[in-house]
């Protein structure tokens, strides 16, 4: 988790370093945290995924990542 210095940014994240691509399953734990995060902060945040994965991701993740500008995914 991180928060920007000014407080309106958080970003959540996960690295899977795993031979399986990372499907929604792993979007939907972080979006599970969420709630116990933003208790954390004052309102009017703005909430980022960001998923690392060694071995890509599903395309069904991918998609949806490329419909939701809050939805990061990096692969390498």
């Amino acid at each position: 988790m991180a928060i920007d210095s000014i407080g309106k940014n958080i970003i959540l994240g996960e690295c899977k370093y795993s031979r399986n691509k990372k499907g929604i399953e792993v979007l939907e734990h972080l979006r599970k945290k969420e709630p116990s995060v933003l208790r954390k902060v004052s309102g009017g945040k703005v909430v980022s995924y960001v998923i690392f994965s060694k071995t890509g991701f599903s395309e069904k993740l991918i998609k949806l990542a490329e419909n939701d500008g809050n939805i990061v995914l990096i692969t390498g």
